[in-house]
């Protein structure tokens, strides 16, 4: 549901940022350098991520659904580095499967586990494990109850606060948003020492790596964490309750970069926490 807004269906972001980049893709790469060919992308997307579970459920589509699922997966493993995502979907959608399906499944298994490791499977006893503390269903139900509302109701939070949540990030993790934006930003540090007023700019390559870097200048939280990360080191240094502020310009979507952050803000007295970051500036101020 989350593909249903104006960037990812009319516009065709972020997909017409990374479908270009795959024509080098076997069979399907010169498909890629098509105008249309991320339009395409977007649409069956959000077609699909809507449709998918009801078509699973249908025991009459599920085989050509699961077949789909397959295909989605692994076009996506190869277009994009998104580890063992793909993999970990393929396995655990079969859950659409009947309970008589997992069996022969097993079954299946079994065999081939007794072909490679001769073993006599009517000698393996397990013994059942009695917990008294558990063992009232009702303290499952409760268990169960609390996960799932957990489950239902923390990805609404980002509804809680002001802003473009792409932009502010505020509440974004765990708000079931996957893939949905293009975010790319140049941050720089300023550290000055409270004491004699000099201030000096941070090399950020003596501390992250490429990829870290890339993944905090675009992040406020992580941006954060690096500014604490920063006077932590600075201070054990020799330097004064060190002041950290920042300068971070972000691009999304491909739009004109702008400032992400408050560059006036001294970063090392801000602690994290489920507030509202007002030192976060609007987007499109």
């Amino acid at each position: 549901l989350a593909k249903i807004n104006y960037d990812w269906l009319i516009l065709a972001l972020p997909l017409k940022i990374w479908i270009p980049a795959n024509d080098q893709l076997p069979l399907v790469g010169p498909l890629m350098k098509w105008t249309i060919t991320p339009y395409l992308f977007s649409w069956i997307g959000m077609l699909y991520d809507c449709s998918i579970a009801l078509l699973l459920y249908i025991r009459q589509t599920r085989l050509l659904a699961y077949a789909s699922v397959v295909i989605f997966h692994v076009l996506t493993g190869m277009m994009f580095q998104i580890g063992v995502f793909p993999l970990v979907m393929m396995a655990a959608t079969l859950i659409f499967f009947s309970d008589e399906w997992h069996l022969r499944l097993i079954g299946f298994l079994r065999k081939i586990i007794q072909r490679i490791f001769p073993f006599d499977v009517n000698q393996i006893t397990v013994q059942p494990v009695h917990n008294p503390i558990f063992a009232p269903r009702k303290w499952l139900a409760a268990l169960l109850i609390v996960h799932f509302v957990f489950q239902i109701l923390f990805p609404w939070r980002y509804l809680l606060y002001p802003g473009n949540l792409f932009w502010t990030e505020e509440g974004y993790r765990f708000s079931w948003r996957v893939m949905l934006m293009e975010k790319a930003g140049t941050a720089t540090f300023y550290v000055k020492d409270s004491a004699t007023g000099k201030e000096g700019v941070v090399v950020n390559s003596e501390f992250l790596n490429p990829h870290q870097e890339k993944q905090m200048a675009m992040q406020p939280d992580m941006i954060l964490q690096y500014a604490h990360f920063l006077a932590d080191h600075y201070q054990k240094s020799g330097m004064t309750d060190p002041q950290v502020r920042a300068e971070v310009y972000v691009t999304l979507n491909a739009r004109p970069s702008q400032l992400l952050i408050d560059p006036k803000v001294n970063l090392a007295e801000i602690h994290d926490s489920f507030a509202h970051k007002k030192w976060i500036l609007p987007y499109g101020y």
